[in-house]
């Protein structure tokens, strides 16, 4: 009678049909239910008992059991603020209320300017526009220099 084994990989259930008879090698020829002979490591090979049930024993781990729920993350992880120094001028203007796509323009013109062409401290954006209410746009920490 051939060994039934359950593939730990795929689930899936094989018979072994050649190598590693006494357990001394590390690789099996298996045959799976729609008749693929391939080769398996006996340590991705779990035994069935007769009631088709994974039989555990020393030599094999059992699956690990799910004993307590992961905690909900304290800082959210989706970014919801937007970068200024790598988003486009319509991101800008669809995404910061008070913002139109002239002053985006401009606030990408002035990004071309600096050294870097990075945007080092908020000061700068607001050289842009003073019809811009930046300090709350800054207050609804809508935006942030990355």
């Amino acid at each position: 009678m051939a060994t039934v084994y359950q593939d730990r990989k795929t689930g899936k259930r094989v018979v072994q049909v050649g190598g590693a008879t006494g357990g001394k090698e590390d690789f099996c020829l298996v045959k799976g239910a729609d008749g693929v002979v391939f080769y398996a490591s006996m340590n991705q090979l779990m035994p069935v008992d007769e009631q088709g049930k994974p039989d555990y024993d020393a030599r094999y781990e059992r699956p690990e059991e799910p004993d307590e729920k992961v905690p909900d993350p304290v800082i959210s992880l989706v970014e919801t603020r937007l970068n200024i120094n790598t988003a486009t001028a319509e991101e800008i203007a669809r995404r910061v209320p008070g913002i139109g796509y002239r002053t985006a323009k401009k606030i990408k013109g002035i990004q071309l300017t600096l050294p870097g062409e990075v945007f080092r401290n908020l000061d700068q954006i607001k050289v842009a526009s003073t019809r811009v209410n930046w300090d709350e746009v800054i207050r609804q920490n809508l935006i942030f220099l990355g």
